[in-house]
C-alpha cells in the first residue's frame, strides 16, 4: 500500500490495512450489538416493524438506504477527518 503514503490527501491514508480491517470488524460488531439489544428488549415491536416493512414501496427502501449511507459516511468523515 505504498501508494497510500504517496497520497496523504486520500481518506484513511494515515492508516494501515490491518487498522482498517480491525475498525471495519469492530463497526460490524457494534451493529450486531445494537440490533441484538433491540430484538432482546422489544421482540414484539421488532416483529411488527419488520412486518410493516413488507408493505412499503421499494423506492422508499432505496431512499432510506441512501440516506443512511450518506449519514454514515458523514459520521466516519467527522470522526476520522
Amino acid at each position: 500500500m505504498a501508494w497510500l503514503s504517496a497520497a496523504p490527501h486520500l481518506p484513511f491514508a494515515h492508516l494501515d490495512r490491518r487498522s482498517l480491517v480491525t475498525d471495519f470488524v469492530a463497526a460490524l460488531g457494534l451493529v450486531l450489538v445494537i440490533e441484538g439489544v433491540l430484538y432482546a428488549l422489544a421482540p414484539e415491536t421488532m416483529r411488527r416493524f419488520i412486518l410493516s416493512l413488507a408493505s412499503e414501496p421499494i423506492n422508499r427502501f432505496r431512499a432510506v438506504g441512501l440516506g443512511m449511507a450518506v449519514v454514515g459516511v458523514g459520521i466516519v468523515w467527522l470522526v476520522r477527518g
